[in-house]
């Protein structure tokens, strides 16, 4: 399921690529870096409306000693709260911040208000961006607008990985995988290459002028 939204997300960024008709690997990887972080945001929205599912899931897997790849999916779940809930669910078992209430037999609480204003703030800058591509291109814009969306994702993920990944409490399961690094190694590799990359243009742009 997951493999597949990928797939789809993917065949549709390069379709819009096409359709912009961009001309460099910098440009096509701002739209489709930019056009993900529009659903990061709406998947992190979501939980403002389904935590309390997302608790109850939290604690099954917990108590279970299961996971999200051990279940029977369906495929109408991609198109509902489900699917990314679940996964949530999933990924929080390997976080300390949102299991050591379980170990303190306190039930599971998911920390979800960094998730809240990271999504604000995506889609903010997502749509800002995406307003330079489709209504009135700018590359110098969306090169200056990049910088700013991708060091703030860079700072986001440097101090999670140094003041959290450090104390993650593993749920001891034989099929889990280390979700924290697994699931930000983006986050760490993109901005690097979209800052560097705007960088460079920006300054080509200004010596040119």
């Amino acid at each position: 399921m997951v493999i597949l939204w990928l797939l789809l997300f993917f065949i549709v960024s390069y379709a819009l690529c096409n359709y912009l008709k961009l001309k460099t690997a910098l440009l096509c990887t701002i739209f489709v870096w930019t056009f993900c972080m529009i659903f990061v945001s709406i998947f992190e929205m979501m939980l403002l409306f389904h935590n309390k599912y997302l608790e109850k899931k939290g604690n099954y897997y917990y108590d279970n000693n299961s996971c999200y790849w051990n279940e029977n999916q369906n495929i109408m779940d991609m198109f509902t709260y489900k699917m990314y809930m679940d996964l949530y669910a999933d990924y929080s078992l390997c976080d300390k911040r949102y299991c050591q209430n379980m170990v303190k037999n306190e039930g599971f609480r998911f920390v979800f208000l960094g998730e809240i204003i990271h999504g604000f703030f995506c889609i903010i800058m997502s749509m800002i961006i995406m307003y330079f591509y489709f209504v009135q291109f700018n590359e110098l814009y969306i090169y200056l607008f990049a910088i700013i969306f991708t060091s703030s994702q860079f700072a986001l993920i440097l101090w999670y990985l140094t003041s959290v990944f450090l104390e993650m409490n593993y749920v001891e399961n034989t099929g889990f995988v280390p979700y924290p690094l697994l699931w930000n190694v983006p986050w760490v590799i993109l901005p690097l290459y979209v800052i560097y990359g705007c960088i460079v243009k920006i300054q080509q742009m200004t010596i040119r002028k």
